[in-house]
């Protein structure tokens, strides 16, 4: 029994010296307020410059499709929601995302109004507003979301 309660009681003081060893080389947490930077930001930075080069370049190809009668305005407006959805990730700022989600509503809303119109007079298939209805509620709750995030 003693035999017992002494291997308990030196098993605890092994224990109890570990603990207190373990907290003292801990090293101490990184309370600085910038994240850490991501090995791969300086790709992911170019590769998204690169995406909204693209985007731009294809809304310019789509538009002048659309001008020369081989595309429907939805194409148009799908590529221009695209581009500026790129922009936005790009945004640097807190006043320069919320800048963009401000233009972007009112790019989306413009949007919905016309295709609204385009599908009362049947040069759009039915329905096809419904589609940049989505899109600029959408955009709406993200505009919400970052000015919350900001305050």
């Amino acid at each position: 029994m003693r035999y017992l309660l002494a291997t308990t009681f030196m098993a605890i003081i092994v224990c109890a010296c570990t603990l207190v060893f373990a907290q003292e080389t801990t090293p101490p947490e990184n309370n600085s307020s910038a994240p850490a930077k991501s090995p791969n930001a300086e790709k992911i930075h170019e590769l998204m410059v690169q995406k909204r080069d693209t985007l731009n370049d294809y809304y310019k190809v789509v538009y002048a499709k659309y001008l020369a009668g081989q595309v429907a305005i939805v194409k148009v407006y799908d590529a221009e929601s695209n581009l500026m959805s790129a922009k936005l990730d790009l945004a640097e700022s807190d006043d320069e995302r919320l800048e963009l989600h401000k233009a972007r509503v009112k790019l989306l809303k413009e949007q919905e109004s016309k295709l609204y119109a385009y599908t009362q007079s049947g040069q759009v298939p039915a329905g096809e507003h419904l589609q940049g209805k989505s899109r600029r509620i959408a955009a709406e709750i993200e505009l919400l979301r970052e000015e919350d995030r900001q305050r």
